[in-house]
């Protein structure tokens, strides 16, 4: 599992979450091939609504996308991608969904998708290793929460169905992953400071790949075409 987060540097930048070497001691599993990304929880109110959000976390730099056909029915677009010393990851995905308005301010939302994923990982010392792979991933994806102009809060339960190939220094493998999430958003209607929460944990209890285990991200979501709840 992923203990250490060193990942994400571009022009001299380098985002570092340090205290996560403590779960690299205890949990002793140092080359992640699966490395989860935010999860998008746009929290769309109406037909015409976009949501855009950029990221920096355990999964390195996230962008989402996210756009309501109708007032129904939404599509969503995906990217995670970073590079660092240690090891390098990209993940694209798409998904589609519905959503539904409870009140002025609940949201409800269920989206689904397929995604594609390569990792490389390299981890000095007694408990590192090396691990690269490429996978496939489908997931579906219920929210629950609320909107407003000022703050949004969701808490989300995805569930990951993972499937490595091209892999080296470990056999391919299928898994599924249950990953439960909260979001906030703090700001203004049409941009918000968001930070997202959560762990990521295989349904079986052994598997034979490294992950990720947490699910961390801080950025800024830009809204576009949300109606007052007022």
């Amino acid at each position: 599992m992923r203990q250490r987060v060193d990942f994400f540097s571009a022009s001299g930048f380098s985002f570092r979450i340090g205290w996560l070497w403590l779960g690299c001691i205890l949990l002793a599993s140092c080359t992640p091939v699966y490395i989860p990304n935010a999860v998008n929880v746009p929290l769309l109110g109406g037909k015409g609504e976009a949501n855009i959000q950029a990221s920096l976390g355990t999964s390195m730099a996230d962008i989402q996308a996210a756009v309501a056909v109708t007032d129904h029915f939404a599509l969503m677009a995906n990217g995670s991608f970073g590079s660092e010393e240690d090891g390098d990851h990209l993940f694209l995905e798409g998904g589609a969904g519905y959503f539904k308005n409870m009140g002025k301010a609940g949201r409800y939302e269920m989206f689904a998708g397929y995604g594609w994923g390569r990792t490389e990982s390299t981890i000095e010392g007694s408990l590192g290793g090396y691990a690269k792979g490429n996978y496939n991933r489908f997931f579906i994806q219920p929210s629950i929460g609320a909107a407003t102009e000022n703050f949004d809060g969701a808490f989300s339960l995805r569930l990951a169905y993972v499937d490595f190939f091209n892999t080296e220094s470990f056999a391919g493998t299928d898994t599924l992953f249950i990953e439960p999430v909260l979001t906030g958003k703090v700001g203004f209607k049409f941009v918000k400071l968001v930070l997202q929460v959560g762990i990521s944990v295989p349904f079986r209890k052994e598997v034979n790949i490294d992950y990720q285990p947490l699910i961390f991200n801080l950025g800024l979501n830009f809204n576009l075409g949300r109606k007052s709840t007022k």
